[in-house]
């Protein structure tokens, strides 16, 4: 790799082999000959033989005390100049923009998130707004900053362009990539149901549960497989209520799976679930890579009535969506599915397609290309 690297990705608290910074974006720039570090806390526990270079620093002691790890992020910075600091987070964004006024690199920004509605919703509910709007502050004199903005979905889009009306922004679906998901048969027809990725409380986990006890109880053979894990309290909790639901041999955990495994662990299922609470942070939040991988193998998805993920699959007629945070609403819609597989596959079957033409990460990187400094393309 040069000793100058092209871009350097700087994070204060994405996993050093995250699937949009690195499977995504990071190897992507490698195929124009990019030289690439990733500085970012945690331990690289997998990686293609591929010559991108990580730094690890120090994780954040808590969730609000990340001193340490924006001090070390901004030395290594420092230590490894590029031609761009690619950043992701707002916290690291601001790391980026002192680093590259030091060395005359160029910025680029790498929103997963809304960021007004992700600061905001960790805190406690009198400073929330007062955080908002400081965040939306932060942001605007960041974006006149840089030189490009890459987003998840069109409402962080618009949202920037209300904050710098002539900022370079591009919108990067959280699609997969098809060299790594690849082909598959059609999924079998058992009304099998999936999550893909971590699950918690806010993303429907005792809702999800509660689903699947009553699909049993109404004579609907069906399980469900978390394809990805539960952590902390969320596993103390699905342990404990799993037996005392009767459930036991019905929930499937495939533990934390690497991005390229997790096309395999989705074959076979049937019914794509994305439970998500009705939170500013995840109504307004890209598209999910849940979403464009249960299309991906051709599994109907049921999704809430938010206006990005739901804009998605009415338009390309891939799965069911129900009011967000209504149960009876979520169990009609997987029940309808549940019980017609000609819907079911039909659904599934438009969902590929759609992927196959269009929400695949090969199209994504021509927008990549064409706005990333110093990359042609």
């Amino acid at each position: 790799m040069p000793s100058t690297p092209s871009a350097c990705i700087l994070s204060s608290g994405r996993n050093p082999n995250d699937e949009r910074m690195y499977y995504k974006i990071a190897r992507s720039l490698l195929k124009k000959g990019a030289g690439i570090v990733i500085i970012a806390p945690g331990a690289w526990d997998h990686r293609f033989d591929d010559g991108i270079e990580f730094v690890p620093i120090p994780k954040r002691r808590s969730r609000w005390n990340r001193i340490g790890t924006w001090r070390a992020l901004y030395r290594e910075a420092l230590k490894h100049p590029a031609g761009v600091y690619q950043c992701e987070e707002i916290d690291s964004w601001l790391i980026g923009w002192l680093a590259a006024r030091k060395t005359g690199a160029r910025l680029v920004y790498d929103a997963h998130e809304f960021d007004p509605a992700q600061v905001a919703g960790r805190a406690p509910r009198f400073v929330r707004g007062l955080l908002g709007l400081a965040t939306g502050v932060m942001e605007r004199f960041l974006a006149r900053r840089t030189q490009a903005i890459f987003v998840a979905n069109d409402i962080v889009r618009g949202y920037f362009l209300l904050l710098d009306r002539f900022a370079k922004i591009e919108v990067l679906e959280n699609a997969p990539v098809l060299s790594l998901f690849k082909e598959s048969g059609p999924p079998r027809p058992g009304p099998l149901l999936c999550h893909e990725g971590s699950l918690n409380f806010d993303r429907g986990l005792k809702m999800m549960l509660r689903l699947l006890a009553r699909l049993r109880g109404d004579g609907i053979k069906a399980d469900l497989r978390i394809v990805g894990d539960v952590f902390g309290a969320e596993r103390e909790w699905l342990e404990r209520e799993v037996p005392a639901a009767g459930l036991e041999g019905s929930v499937q955990r495939t533990g934390w799976l690497q991005y390229p495994e997790v096309g395999a662990a989705l074959e076979g299922c049937s019914i794509g679930l994305i439970t998500m609470h009705p939170i500013p942070s995840n109504m307004l939040s890209g598209r999910p890579n849940k979403l464009f991988n249960y299309m991906r193998y051709g599994i109907a998805v049921i999704a809430p009535d938010f206006p990005e993920i739901a804009k998605i699959v009415r338009e390309e007629q891939c799965g069911l969506v129900y009011n967000p945070g209504d149960e009876e609403s979520l169990f009609q819609a997987v029940m309808t599915l549940a019980k017609d597989e000609e819907m079911r596959m039909r659904m599934g079957a438009n969902g590929r397609n759609a992927v196959l033409e269009k929400y695949h990460w090969e199209k994504m990187e021509e927008r990549l290309f064409s706005l990333y400094p110093g990359i042609r393309a």
